[in-house]
């Protein structure tokens, strides 16, 4: 193995956060294979394990997509005047709120994380497309939308979690994947649809803990509204 991961669960639940800059250096081919291999260990309901992860390596194929995605930026945030991005203040594009004076929320600082995102996505070493047979755009009937990703996104984040194990950083996204030309640049079979674009790769900013409502302000116990204080950390 090219590198041992060298950091605990929780550590890596806790520093797995979105990842857009990455270093032009390529995955090592077991440790790639190592990830993988921690996907296919999500949850899969029926064990169907009715999946397939197609790994997008090949730079003109990144490229197309590439294209693709920065079409879908450009649809979500075309209308941002980026003259008025600063570090404090706010920034109003469509239903979006950038507000750095917050702990929560799309930040400027995340926002230009996915300009840059949007801009070079085929620099990204590898990009990852999840494949569900029976996904949400098969509409199958009696098909629930709500379920449909629950037999796949548990092995995203296992991928996405064992990535960060090896130091490989990563961001999930839906941009894209309802393109018709992506189906056909994946050869996709019959049935099976792409329910997420996750580029991966070594990261040229650290890692760190995600910025997220504190905990006992979005639990309730038993029933909505019944709320704890959580126990001071010794």
């Amino acid at each position: 193995m090219s590198d041992e991961p060298t950091i605990g669960l929780l550590e890596a639940i806790h520093s797995t956060r979105a990842i857009r800059r990455f270093k032009p250096d390529p995955i090592p081919e077991d440790v790639l294979w190592s990830i993988l291999d921690a996907a296919i260990r999500g949850p899969t309901g029926a064990n169907r394990q009715n999946w397939g992860w197609v790994v997008v390596q090949d730079p003109e194929a990144k490229r197309k997509i590439a294209v693709w995605f920065k079409q879908e930026y450009d649809n979500t945030y075309g209308r941002v005047d980026e003259s008025t991005l600063t570090d404090t203040g706010r920034i109003q594009s469509g239903t979006y709120t950038i507000n750095e004076e917050i702990n929560y929320g799309l930040t400027a600082q995340n926002y230009r994380a996915v300009r840059h995102l949007a801009h070079n996505l085929q620099d990204a070493p590898v990009i990852v497309f999840p494949c569900l047979f029976g996904g949400p755009g098969s509409r199958r009937p009696g098909r629930n939308p709500r379920r449909a990703g629950a037999s796949i996104f548990g092995g995203v984040q296992n991928m996405m979690l064992a990535a960060r194990a090896y130091g490989v950083g990563s961001v999930i996204t839906g941009w894209a994947v309802d393109m018709p030309e992506l189906h056909e640049l994946l050869n996709l079979p019959e049935g099976y649809e792409p329910m997420a674009l996750v580029p991966m790769g070594y990261p040229t900013v650290p890692f760190s803990q995600p910025q997220r409502i504190p905990v006992d302000e979005v639990t309730h116990w038993d029933r909505w509204g019944e709320q704890h204080e959580r126990p001071a950390q010794a």
